[in-house]
């Protein structure tokens, strides 16, 4: 099945994204950790605002399809994914999304941003907060604290 790619002003999901599921965003922030600016992706449900993955990888292209898969197989496919149209892994993530029949959404994303956001801010603030002497124990700390916000998180209105 062909992917889809279309812009977020003329999805039906981003107009009604109104389950959990139905639509993920994907997005990318650099944080400062331990002098080094380092890239963590976040996958967010749309509707439930719920940080599905926090990842810090190197090599983040490759960390992508990996994270996805691993959240299809979890989860379910979405029916959208949302990217920023300046989203930097677009061949990866296009590559992927074709490969699973699921529709890529571009922005502006003033829509998406509004999701994404408030998310980075709570984990920047909690990486500020924190001190990580290994990768693995980044990784315990990002999972934990990604587990502690979606328990807090509050869907979009319907």
């Amino acid at each position: 099945m062909k992917s889809e790619i279309t812009k977020l002003e003329t999805s039906a999901t981003a107009r009604h994204a109104t389950r959990r599921n139905r639509a993920w965003m994907v997005d990318i922030a650099r944080f400062d950790l331990k002098k080094h600016m380092r890239p963590v992706m976040m996958v967010v449900d749309v509707h439930s605002r719920r940080p599905l993955s926090a990842t810090v990888s190197p090599a983040i292209a490759s960390a992508i399809t990996t994270t996805l898969d691993r959240l299809v197989q979890r989860l379910g496919s979405p029916a959208e994914i949302w990217i920023d149209r300046d989203f930097e892994l677009d061949l990866a993530l296009r590559y992927w999304a074709e490969l699973h029949g699921i529709a890529i959404t571009f922005g502006p994303m003033l829509k998406a941003k509004a999701v994404t956001e408030p998310i980075f801010r709570d984990l920047g603030a909690f990486l500020r907060g924190n001190l990580f002497s290994t990768h693995a124990e980044l990784a315990v700390g990002l999972d934990k604290w990604r587990q502690s916000y979606a328990a807090a998180a509050r869907p979009l209105p319907t």
